[in-house]
């Protein structure tokens, strides 16, 4: 190439080989600027994101406060980490997640009624979520469905569960 561009400025004289070289570099710094890094296993990718469902917006990390993650490591839905895969600081992507790829449908089994008595009376309120003890000694969050007279409906299932996912990504940095 230096020996073509060489030759050009003997041809365009001075002007011209400003031009070619000023063209050749910046046709260099732009390949050398990119980021070769790509969203894969065991890489910290930093991000923003808008979540939404049937257009509401449910959550969202921003440019003030980006979310940062280690692909692989499973802090994210599985159907979004996969879909992150192979991407570029800079890029954008819509991802849309169907309730398999996300939380899971809703587990009928999940949702159960149990006597009033068994829980704290505090934070009782159709809606609000409630930690519960279960047996094996971890701590599990349901959801109160209902209040009856001496029984409430808990709801296990994640609150996503059974919602297709809309997902608005641009990825900021990987390393």
């Amino acid at each position: 190439m230096f020996i073509k561009l060489r030759r050009e400025c003997y041809a365009w004289g001075l002007l011209g080989c400003l031009l070619a070289g000023s063209i050749l570099l910046s046709s260099c710094h732009s390949q050398g600027a990119r980021d070769t890094s790509v969203v894969e296993p065991g890489k910290h990718v930093t991000m923003v994101y808008r979540l939404t469902v049937n257009g509401q917006v449910i959550d969202q990390a921003t440019y003030e406060k980006p979310f940062t993650y280690t692909q692989g490591e499973a802090p994210i839905v599985p159907g979004l980490e996969k879909e992150l895969v192979g991407l570029h600081a800079g890029e954008h992507k819509h991802i849309s997640l169907s309730p398999q790829e996300g939380y899971g449908e809703v587990n009928r089994e999940a949702v159960i009624v149990i006597p009033s008595g068994q829980l704290p009376n505090e934070n009782m309120a159709v809606g609000n979520l409630i930690s519960v003890p279960y047996q094996d000694g971890r701590i599990l969050t349901a959801v109160i469905r209902a209040i009856e007279d001496d029984t409430v409906v808990l709801d296990f299932n994640h609150p996503l569960a059974g919602q297709q996912l809309e997902f608005d990504v641009e990825i900021l940095s990987i390393s």
